[in-house]
């Protein structure tokens, strides 16, 4: 947190100024010009005071002729030693009015001291005000000349000062500083200080002429001092959040104000702002009416929002400025800026959705990764990490709001900052692979950082689980001939093979096992296939095989005529392709066909698919007629 207290007036609008300074008019004057040559030494010339901020040795200023360089004004000047030990010499000039400006003060000074650790400065008191140090830059002739030991022990140790020998008198104006107007009263100080070492030799002032300044009986104008303090609630304050900023302004004295005012600029938004009792406030200014006494405070709460965009690392600053319509001839701290450094905090999160759930294996799984950001800050800097399954690789990845997605496991960068309140998504897309078994679990996680501060991290991660419902691929129908059976005439039975998985298959195969009462005639099958059969007449296995792709959602069929003999048949087919089918269940299928005698009717039925020892004893089936013809059928 930084202060800087706005000095001079070249801070305040000239309308403010008016304001501050105002003064009394003046009474008849008397020029002001001493060369302490009209008094009997060594008394000093009526007005004058003489006297010792410490002790030293008890001698003071006074007048005297003696000693060299001789004065410019003879036959006198103010002198006063400079002792060996610690010392506080001060003159003080009569009250002096200023008539008008610019105003200034000459006069013609012997410095004969130790350099650096012994000197004089200048001091001035306006309107009655405390003495202040004429700073370097005040003075248009002879300014100091060099710094006063720090370590030295001298009362006025630290700033500038006149040390060391001048080599005679050197001539110096003093120019009065523009807050000061016509009517304002005025009085100079001579102070002279010792180290606790060398003394000797000592300093001179003669020839005192003022511009613009002349001796007044008037009484002083009436001066208030106001200093203002500007007090914020937290150190550093969090972007986004708000903060409570206490501004007082005491008034110093000696004279009270009739009227004050205290006023704010900030870099945020205004909530609300409360005056001390007795004010009133309109927008960032507030005013007390009634007289504030001197050394009674007033004061201003003002909450105010900093932006939640603001930058860590950067500064909030508000002003507070103190005016009132009493003359205050210190400005430096009548104004305040207060730097406070900002951090940021947002609460970013993520959570990860996947759909749909339950998922069949080889379809496609959406996964959608969501990060909000609770505030209070700008999130700046998100990057998300997802780490898919392996049995589910990603297809397609898009961010909204902007960013980019690469690499495994997948890093995303979003663009651009997030706002308090703000959510962004990524939404993937992942094929399941189509061999993955039911009832299998498969997951997905994702986490999140940011470059901003985050104050929770445990919602920064987030999985996802899945249940994976195995692909069906193939499913059997085995139909028996539409009408009566008669014993001794031929039949036709049809296999069905439809593709109702998502993928097309491979080399589709379907078997028709006869059995011993049903003897091959002929086949039939739709679109090109080769084809396995018993010889005609003889009973078996009819295998036909469609090479190459066939595509989802289509079928393939096989019908089978033979001769039936009497009683009871029982006929059995299975289907199978290249690509791995997890439902088996729908994969193979029976039909019981019962032929009558001639002259008499039968029926066909079917019963339940083979279960695993029934497909064993098929494949011996196959086995046995494997030595049948394989040929191509239309």
């Amino acid at each position: 947190m930084k202060y800087q207290f706005l000095q001079g007036l070249a801070r305040i609008s000239g309308t403010l100024c008016g304001a501050l300074l105002l003064g009394s008019s003046a009474a008849a004057q008397t020029p002001f010009v001493e060369n302490f040559d009209g008094v009997v030494a060594p008394a000093l010339p009526p007005g004058w005071t003489a006297s010792n901020g410490i002790a030293g040795n008890g001698i003071a200023w006074s007048v005297s002729a003696a000693g060299t360089p001789v004065p410019p004004s003879l036959p006198n000047a103010a002198v006063v030693d400079a002792q060996a030990g610690v010392s506080d010499k001060l003159l003080d000039s009569p009250l002096v009015t200023v008539t008008a400006m610019p105003a200034s003060l000459s006069f013609a000074r012997y410095i004969d001291t130790q350099l650096g650790f012994d000197g004089m400065r200048l001091e001035v008191s306006i309107n009655g005000g405390s003495f202040r140090y004429v700073p370097f830059g005040d003075f248009s002739v002879g300014a100091y000349d060099r710094v006063i030991e720090l370590n030295s022990g001298s009362p006025i140790a630290g700033p500038p000062a006149w040390t060391g020998n001048s080599g005679g008198y050197v001539a110096t104006t003093y120019d009065l500083p523009p807050t000061v107007v016509p009517g304002n009263t005025v009085r100079f100080r001579w102070r002279m200080a010792t180290d606790a070492t060398v003394g000797g030799g000592g300093v001179r002032i003669d020839n005192l002429v003022g511009n613009n300044l002349s001796v007044s009986a008037a009484p002083p104008a009436p001066t208030a001092e106001l200093a203002v303090m500007l007090t914020p609630s937290a150190n550093p304050v969090v972007a986004g959040t708000q903060l409570t900023y206490l501004a007082t302004a005491t008034n110093n004295g000696p004279s009270a104000v009739p009227s004050l005012s205290l006023s704010t600029q900030i870099s945020g938004t205004l909530i609300s702002i409360t005056p001390s009792p007795g004010g009133r406030c309109n927008g960032l200014n507030c005013f007390w009416d009634s007289a504030t006494a001197a050394g009674a405070t007033r004061s201003m709460s003002f909450v105010v929002r900093v932006p939640a965009n603001l930058a860590a690392g950067t500064d909030f600053y508000a002003t507070a400025l103190a005016v009132s319509g009493v003359f205050d001839p210190y400005l430096d701290n009548n104004m305040v800026r207060l730097f406070t450094p900002v951090v940021g905090s947002a609460d970013v999160s993520i959570a990860l959705a996947a759909s749909p759930d339950p998922v069949t294996a080889g379809a496609t799984l959406t996964y959608i990764a969501s990060v909000s950001n609770a505030g209070p800050s700008d999130a700046t800097g998100v990057v998300v990490t997802i780490v898919l399954p392996n049995v589910a690789p990603l297809v397609t990845a898009t961010v909204s709001g902007g960013g980019s997605c690469r690499g495994v496991p997948l890093v995303c960068v979003l663009t651009g900052n997030m706002a308090p309140g703000a959510t962004r998504s990524i939404t993937m897309t992942a094929a399941v692979e189509p061999t993955l078994p039911t009832d299998r679990s498969i997951q997905a996680s994702a986490s999140l950082n940011a470059s901003s501060a985050d104050p929770n991290l445990a919602n920064n991660a987030a999985v996802s689980s899945t249940m994976v419902n195995s692909a069906d691929v193939l499913g059997l129908l085995l139909r028996g001939p539409g009408a009566a059976v008669t014993a001794q005439t031929p039949a036709t039975v049809t296999a069905v093979s439809s593709i109702v998985g998502a993928l097309d298959v491979q080399n589709l195969q379907i078997a028709i096992a006869t059995g011993p009462n049903f003897s091959f005639l002929s086949l039939l099958t739709s679109g090109q296939a080769n084809c396995q059969t018993p010889l005609v007449g003889s009973t078996g296995v009819v295998i036909c095989l469609w090479p190459g792709s066939s595509a989802a959602g289509t079928s393939r069929s096989l019908a089978v005529t033979g001769v039936v003999g009497s009683g009871t048949v029982t006929l059995q087919a299975t289907t199978s392709s290249l690509l791995p089918d997890p439902v088996m269940q729908n994969n193979a299928a029976n039909l019981v066909v019962v032929a009558g005698t001639p002259g008499t009717t039968a029926s066909t039925m079917a019963i339940p698919a083979l279960g695993v020892w029934g497909l064993s004893l098929l494949g011996l089936l196959l086995g046995v007629f494997g030595g049948a013809a394989l040929r191509p059928r239309a």
